[in-house]
């Protein structure tokens, strides 16, 4: 026989495969034992999801589905994942499962590090990732995720015209590739960059467009995130009943999609609203609440981006000396992040200021828009 036409055997199971119920019950005491672990028992517990597939992928599942409730531990387990398959055989798996895999775990830990503010971390993670996809036998679904991905975190760095370009395409792409979810979370992105680039009624278009269909498509967070979107734009004109009416119809839905990041979004969200109605003590309190919440999170950067908004509130109420505590605990934040020469300067004048009671509001402006772009 011509070696040209033999045929290849895959190789054989060494065990029966598990249930999906099985391997998701396993995952899932394993990713338990993870959360009161220490970093040298991670890798053990880590090292028992790799003994086989099926839990690898019911753990990757659960992971994602946790990525926006606890960031940082989810962080931590899929980063002792990722070096797991990395060092892994070659023959890892049947097919192309160790490919998959690295692709898999190296985007839930680009996801992760975006959710916790690590930019750089995330574009590497996101490369990593791309890597792995690449070489799997179906690469374009996978790919098409991580791209998506590179979109929301543009989003985050305020890269509104790069997004509000590239989101349309990635949109038919998913549409193509039959994957619903993830062209609607593309609408998404799309919307919110419009927004940030005043491109108002269209943003508007596609904000309602989720709200009429979202919920058909099983995806309550974002029509919820959608609801809360409506709500600030009716802010900002000023209309505040339609603004509580789209919050009041954005809580249910965030509440049924069980993710603490949200909720929190929506708090900062309403204490902005109430900030422009002037009632200033009840937005310091929703601040305050709203940064308790991220700070439970491990999001440092949304933290002090809200002690910086809080501090402002603050000042308008007269609290100086509260305001500059405010500011202050933000700052190791910010050293962390890098700020440059000139935005310290105005974060020193910002809390001078604020102690002598009288604000610099350019310095404040200043300081919150590098941590808007920070979040």
């Amino acid at each position: 026989m011509s070696e040209a036409a033999r045929i290849l055997r895959f190789p054989e199971r060494v065990k029966d495969p598990a249930s999906r119920a099985e391997a998701l019950a396993d995952a899932a005491r394993c990713l338990r034992e993870v959360a009161v672990a220490d970093d040298e028992s991670v890798v053990v517990v880590a090292e028992e999801i790799l003994n086989n597939p099926d839990i690898l992928l019911a753990a990757c599942h659960l992971i994602g589905q946790e990525l926006d409730v606890e960031p940082a531990r989810s962080l931590r387990v899929a980063t002792a994942l990722y070096r797991g398959v990395l060092k892994s055989p070659k023959t890892f798996g049947f097919f192309d499962e160790r490919d998959y895999f690295l692709g898999e775990t190296a985007l839930l830990n680009g996801r992760a590090c975006r959710f916790l503010g690590k930019r750089a971390d995330a574009e590497i993670w996101l490369d990593r990732s791309e890597a792995g996809f690449r070489n799997t036998v179906n690469p374009s679904p996978m790919l098409s995720r991580v791209s998506l991905q590179r979109l929301a975190l543009r989003c985050d760095m305020g890269r509104y015209g790069e997004v509000a370009e590239l989101a349309p395409m990635l949109k038919t792409t998913f549409q193509k590739l039959g994957m619903p979810r993830e062209a609607l979370q593309c609408l998404y992105v799309e919307a919110t960059s419009l927004k940030h680039t005043d491109q108002i009624s269209q943003a508007r278009e596609r904000f309602d467009e989720i709200c009429r269909t979202g919920d058909v498509e099983g995806e309550s967070l974002v029509t919820g995130m959608a609801f809360v979107s409506m709500a600030e734009l009716h802010a900002a004109d000023g209309d505040f009943e339609l603004a509580i009416t789209a919050f009041r119809k954005a809580t249910p839905c965030l509440k049924a999609a069980g993710r603490q990041m949200y909720l929190a979004h929506l708090k900062a969200s309403v204490a902005e609203m109430l900030l422009r109605q002037g009632q200033v003590e009840p937005a310091i309190d929703a601040y305050q609440d709203a940064a308790s919440e991220y700070e439970e999170l491990g999001m440092s950067t949304w933290v002090a981006y809200l002690r910086v908004e809080t501090a402002g509130a603050m000042i308008q109420a007269g609290k100086h000396k509260e305001a500059a505590w405010q500011i202050a605990a933000a700052l190791p934040t910010i050293d962390q992040e890098g700020m440059t020469p000139e935005g310290l300067a105005a974060v020193a004048l910002l809390v001078e200021s604020a102690k002598r009671r009288n604000l610099n509001q350019s310095a404040l402006d200043e300081v919150r828009e590098y941590l808007r772009t920070k979040r």
